[in-house]
């Protein structure tokens, strides 16, 4: 089964919708949320459901590089094979983007 991880930056409508379907369809595993700040509603929605959060704010890092540095080291520990943007709002450097390239889906509300 394929092992996802979940960006939000919101109050985590998108991310509620690709839990529901998945747990009609049991499609994946949602291995991971990652917000893009402590205080966004998408965070209790994964604590409700039992997923893994991290809090990736822009604030906490030097510059975009580490931050994303960091968030990849995570991502290959927990051996995501895609990553869902479901209301991310925040630029993702093209290196990053490579690293991950046809593993991103992004959804626009």
């Amino acid at each position: 089964m394929k092992r996802i991880a979940v960006f939000a930056s919101g109050g985590g409508t998108d991310f509620q919708s690709v839990i529901d379907a998945n747990e009609r369809e049991k499609f994946c595993e949602i291995v991971y949320l990652i917000a893009s700040k402590p205080d966004i509603g998408a965070i209790e929605r994964a604590q409700k459901h039992g997923i893994s959060t991290a809090v990736f704010a822009k604030a906490d890092y030097p510059d975009l590089d580490m931050l994303y540095t960091e968030l990849t080291y995570l991502l290959n520990v927990n051996r995501v094979d895609y990553i869902v943007l479901a209301g991310w709002l925040k630029i993702i450097p093209e290196s990053f983007i490579k690293k991950f390239e046809d593993r991103i889906i992004n959804v626009h509300p």
